[in-house]
């Protein structure tokens, strides 16, 4: 929720931007400001969202985690060449080695062989979330990549590609607007050949003068939310923008699919999401040897500079 646009020389402000009312009655249940935990407890996992999502700090803490995404994608790409065997012969049965652990009685060399193999077996799993957090968070060096590699439509580009015309009153009803959509949407559906599902959306931007209605469709990849949609004119009703998760430009194909894969959302694909739960707790397991291996390795360079014969020492 949002107030509405207060008169010149006025503001307009409310102490919540989300209320919940009951479907059949419209009675309110309840209203809150999502993440702020002075509200009590009825805002503990929005807080515990808006922690995952920006650190709970906004856009500085979403420019942290984009760059912390970039690392990450970066050391997933160097972490798999380290490795690589240094050398051609044998390659596949030297690599091999790297992707097991071996008995051994000494607890470095198991740690170690469990964060190398470890990293080795999840590692298309690390690099898809790595790189998705780059897309959630770091724009702007995703889109430069992607657009590099793909045919892409950044979804901000989209937006910008219409041309500004503030409408507080737009000519067309809510309940004209919703059959408007319905209609346009079954005409694009029967011009690109999808199938459509149950509408689940209907917005109004003012700054656009342009409503927006969505759909469940047989493009969509995510299972608790529809990305198909289309925004026509508020007065007209004319179409003014399409939004098709896949089908139409390559690396909207892949965004698509990485949003999906980063909410562990994939339609009727239940396994999955526990996948994701235990990635969760494999990435703690993976940071914790991974520390393990770099103290080890600093206390020997420490232990050997420190008894190293005096002769030698510069």
């Amino acid at each position: 929720m949002e107030p509405r646009p207060a008169p010149a020389g006025q503001v307009r402000e409310i102490d919540f931007d989300q209320l919940f009312l009951n479907p059949y009655s419209g009675a309110e249940l309840g209203r809150r400001r999502e993440g702020d935990l002075s509200q009590g407890l009825i805002n503990l996992m929005p807080f515990v969202y808006r922690l995952h999502r920006e650190f709970a700090a906004g856009p500085t803490g979403v420019l942290i985690l984009g760059v912390v995404s970039l690392v990450w994608t970066v050391d997933c790409v160097f972490a798999l060449y380290l490795t690589l065997p240094r050398t051609s012969v044998q390659f596949w049965r030297r690599w091999g080695r790297s992707w097991r652990i071996k008995k051994s009685r000494s607890s470095f060399r198991l740690n170690f062989d469990f964060h190398r193999a470890g990293s080795l077996w999840s590692w298309p799993m690390l690099a898809i979330f790595a790189w998705s957090g780059v897309m959630m968070n770091l724009n702007p060096v995703y889109d430069l990549v992607t657009r590099g590699l793909f045919d892409f439509e950044p979804f901000a580009e989209a937006i910008a590609s219409l041309p500004l015309h503030p409408n507080e009153n737009p000519g067309l009803s809510w309940s004209e607007a919703e059959a408007t959509g319905a209609r346009i949407m079954s005409e694009q559906a029967a011009l690109k050949g999808f199938s459509l599902g149950d509408p689940d959306s209907l917005g109004y931007v003012r700054s656009l003068g342009v409503f927006t209605y969505g759909a469940g469709s047989g493009l969509d990849i995510r299972r608790r939310s529809s990305d198909t949609s289309v925004w026509f004119d508020g007065d007209s009703g004319e179409l003014r923008q399409t939004f098709f998760p896949t089908g139409e430009h390559t690396g909207n194909t892949i965004s698509g699919w990485l949003w999906a894969l980063h909410f562990g959302d994939i339609a009727n694909f239940t396994p999955y999401r526990w996948l994701v739960c235990l990635l969760g707790l494999w990435v703690v397991g993976l940071s914790l040897t991974g520390m393990a291996v770099w103290l080890f390795k600093r206390h020997a360079r420490n232990s050997a500079h420190h008894f190293r014969p005096a002769g030698q020492l510069r």
